[in-house]
């Protein structure tokens, strides 16, 4: 008992000597005097300057501890502010630190804000803080004999206050901020087990993105090998991201990270997210093992929802337990299995493929993929479409990132080949080439669109006419959205070898695409069509909404093209269009009424219907010498045929202007002049049909007064349902005029004319 009391009162000498020594330290020692010498170290050490403007403090029982106020730290060469901290305080335990083991109590940050930025040319602000251990460092460690003791790391916790750390990449201007960093940890030292808690938010631009991030668990940390594990964490994000309003995602599980062991473990992963706008998804991953000797695993799986007034989207993922050898993994199987619903249309989609992943590659192969879709609804001309894919596909995310597919298809009895590449995922490039047998599209479309369009624009009525009570209303001007084009780069060819579109049928279609500025060019633009060949380009600005048309006809019947194309039933022949027109606006409307540009046609052995020209002749023959004026309307059987007829439009704001109407049949002699409005679908045009010869009128008779004489003919109204007119008077004029001149010409040209003709040119003259 005498020597345990002795003891005690030795160890408490030795404890008042501690004491009355920390008191001592603390009155008689400045810290702040040794500023100085922090800096120049720091400088020396690093390059960079720190900057002390606030207090240093120390502290010796229970704990050596110093804390320090507003410092900062410059960017590399002391240009700028790489990080800045409000204050910060470190404790040590002392006497394991006269063993040799360092144990931090504690470390705290107020204020921590740190900026790190990556340059064009690929450096970083802290490259030159992130280097490997000094010459010094490592010939130490190489000198042969016994091997230094390194201290061992014990830290009771580290607590982080209001930080912030933000990253900015100066080649393509991201940015990506942690604000209001929250964060306290447990205990850090090799083989410890503790609690750690953050909290923060992550504002970003290019993309723009602002999340609020809470997150929880356990932790253990093995710091000679740098592997640590997370066990039941929890970790909740809220906000918005690109395209997502509204997002809120859980993630709980548990995942071990070995790099040594080159092992990562996954178990009881979750996945959770929902969004504003309806989507829900849901993923899980029982087990996942993968480690240099192998990998084992359970099938893993997938959920998605999106519930939208417009769309509703179920779809399962199923991930078959996975095979690895080194960094190569595979899955024998991905499936896919979607059911997509939207404006009364039902799709099904199922597809499957083994998949292979190559981590030292950097790519992901699809190797076999097969699937199947079946669409059905009254949208479909056919009630339901069915179709089947085979092929491949292989990613790459490594620097450029890639990706390419080479797959075969069939739609119906139409068989496709499509191959494509994309370079730079993350500004994609796109190169294709896609072939098909024969393609339908009027299949697929909906009913009224697959149907023989409308005759004209003017068959719902003529232009600024009131609809009568109880009609239906007119139908909305129909919006045309091109911003799908200002974002895309994309060149390749399509060829189809019959082809079916709006009920136009063409043979050996080759069209050249190439998308790049908001631009799309379609050039060449060929095919062989109604008898006849087509040869041109067309282009997309959506830049202006302008679209430009440049096509040349050749030997085509156009009246099966007109039939097929507008519904438009009242042209027969065959020849050359050339048409060279442009249009701009955001709506179908607006681009009929800003049309403009010029279109030619020579047709031969050909027709014109709804007006029989020799008819109305023949009935104007009979109102000369009257005043009353010849109307009426043509009918469905009423013809005027034409061996020649050609002529050119000049079109300005959705008008079509000629005056160069020129054609001919057995029995006449045409010309023409006047305007087509196309926005509004009417005509105002007036035709001289001229007699070449007498006209038969029945009964052996014939009209002969007319011989010569070009008969004014207008027709005006709507396209489909013209009116026609002819002015007697204007007609009784036209005759005498022909008259006189014919008497004239006949005159001049008789026997002995012509020493009286000279006669009175000389009289003209002066002369005698």
């Amino acid at each position: 008992m005498k020597a345990v009391r002795t003891l005690a009162i030795g160890v408490a000498a030795l404890l008042a000597i501690a004491v009355i020594a920390a008191v001592a330290a603390s009155i008689f020692i400045d810290p702040n005097r040794y500023k100085p010498d922090v800096v120049r170290m720091v400088k020396e050490k690093t390059g960079r300057t720190l900057t002390i403007d606030g207090k240093i403090g120390l502290t010796f029982l229970p704990h050596i501890g110093v804390s320090a106020e507003k410092l900062a730290l410059s960017g590399p060469g002391g240009k700028g502010t790489f990080a800045s901290v409000g204050e910060a305080k470190l404790a040590v335990a002392l006497l394991p630190l006269i063993a040799g083991k360092v144990v931090v109590d504690r470390i705290e940050l107020s204020e921590l804000d740190v900026a790190l930025v990556r340059h064009k040319d690929g450096t970083t602000n802290f490259d030159d803080l992130a280097g490997g251990e000094s010459k010094a460092t490592a010939a130490a460690k190489a000198a042969p004999g016994a091997p230094a003791q390194p201290l061992a790391l014990d830290i009771g916790g580290v607590k982080l206050r209001r930080g912030a750390v933000s990253w900015h990449d100066e080649a393509d201007g991201r940015t990506l901020r942690l604000v209001g960093l929250d964060a306290t940890t447990g205990r850090i030292a090799e083989g410890a087990h503790g609690k750690l808690e953050i909290a923060t938010g992550i504002e970003g631009a290019k993309p723009d993105l602002k999340l609020d991030v809470k997150g929880k668990g356990e932790y253990r940390v093995r710091l000679a090998k740098r592997a640590f594990a997370l066990e039941d964490f929890d970790l909740k994000v809220a906000g918005d991201t690109p395209g997502t309003k509204g997002l809120v995602a859980t993630v709980s599980g548990a995942v071990e990270l070995d790099p040594e062991s080159e092992l990562v473990d996954i178990a009881k992963l979750s996945v959770a997210a929902t969004t504003r706008d309806g989507l829900d998804f849901r993923a899980n991953v029982p087990k996942l093992r993968l480690a240099p000797s192998g990998a084992t695993g359970e099938p893993a799986s997938a959920e998605i929802r999106l519930a939208r007034p417009e769309r509703t989207v179920n779809a399962k993922i199923a991930l078959s337990p996975l095979a690895a050898k080194g960094k190569q993994v595979r899955f024998d199987r991905l499936g896919i299995d979607a059911d997509v619903k939207q404006g009364g249309a039902d799709l099904a989609v199922r597809v499957a493929s083994p998949v292979s992943i190559d981590f030292d590659a950097r790519t992901a192969d699809i190797p076999s993929l097969a699937g199947e879709l079946v669409a059905t609804g009254p949208q479909f001309a056919q009630k339901s479409v069915k179709g089947s894919v085979r092929g491949g596909a292989r990613l790459g995310w490594g620097k450029p990132s890639s990706a390419n597919a080479d797959f075969a298809a069939t739609l119906e009895d139409s068989n496709l080949k499509a191959k494509i590449a994309i370079a730079n995922l993350d500004d994609p490039a796109i190169q294709f080439d896609v072939t098909a047998d024969r393609l339908d599209v009027d299949r697929y479309l909906p009913p009224q669109l697959a149907a023989k369009p409308p005759a004209s624009a003017g068959a719902a009525g003529t232009a600024g006419a009131t609809a009568p009570a109880g009609a239906a209303p007119a139908a909305r001007d129909t919006p045309i959205d091109l911003s799908v084009l200002k974002g895309l780069k994309a060149s390749g060819n399509v060829r189809i070898g019959a082809l079916a579109v709006r009920r136009i049928k063409a043979q050996n279609v080759n069209v050249g695409v190439r998308a790049a500025g908001g631009r799309l060019d379609l050039a060449p633009l060929n095919a062989t069509l109604y008898q006849g060949t087509l040869s041109g380009a067309a282009s997309v600005n959506a830049n202006t909404n302008q679209f430009m048309v440049r096509e040349q006809l050749t030997g085509v019947a156009v009246g099966p093209l007109l039939r097929d194309a507008a519904g438009f039933d009242r042209i027969e022949g065959r020849g050359n269009v050339s048409v060279d027109v442009s249009a701009t606006g955001a709506t179908v409307d607006a681009l009929k009424k800003t049309l403009g540009g010029v279109a030619r046609f020579q047709l031969h052995d050909g027709a014109i219907r709804g007006i029989n020209l020799g008819e109305i002749v023949k009935t104007a023959g009979a109102l000369l010498g009257s005043k009353s004026s010849l109307e009426g309307q043509g009918r469905a059987g009423d013809q005027t045929e034409f061996a020649e007829l050609s002529g050119s439009f000049s079109i300005r704001d959705g008008v079509a202007h000629n005056s160069d109407l020129a054609g001919r049949s057995p029995l006449l002699k045409i010309a023409g002049r006047g305007t087509v409005d196309v926005g509004a679908g009417r005509i105002d045009y007036l035709v001289l049909a001229t007699p070449v010869g007498a006209i038969p009128i029945g009964g052996g008779r014939q009209l002969t007064a007319l011989q010569g004489v070009s008969v004014p003919v207008r027709i005006a109204g709507p396209l489909e349902s013209p009116d026609y007119s002819v002015d007697a008077a204007a007609l009784a004029v036209e005759s005498a005029k022909t008259g006189v001149r014919l008497t004239i010409e006949k005159s001049l040209t008789a026997p002995g004319a012509a020493p009286l003709i000279e006669d009175v040119l000389r009289g003209l003259r002066g002369k005698k």
